[in-house]
């Protein structure tokens, strides 16, 4: 009965431990390899306007094949 607490003890720092190496690698993201031009975040902002609908229902963004369907 005495040991109980200390592996009690042991498994909380070992899943205290496994939770902050994960949190650390997912808060680690490389940056992008080069910064967007204005034309080019116009072109890309365009392009998705075109293939793409607001869509009141669900109050996203959907694909114009999907919000045409819908209709």
């Amino acid at each position: 009965m005495n040991r109980l607490p200390k592996r009690l003890r042991v498994l909380t720092v070992l899943l205290a431990a496994a939770g902050a190496t994960s949190g650390f690698a997912q808060a680690t993201v490389a940056p992008p390899a080069e910064r967007l031009t204005r034309a080019q975040v116009c072109m890309e902002r365009a392009e998705f306007v075109k293939s793409h609908r607001w869509d009141e229902e669900t109050e996203t963004w959907a694909l114009e094949s999907l919000a045409m369907t819908k209709r």
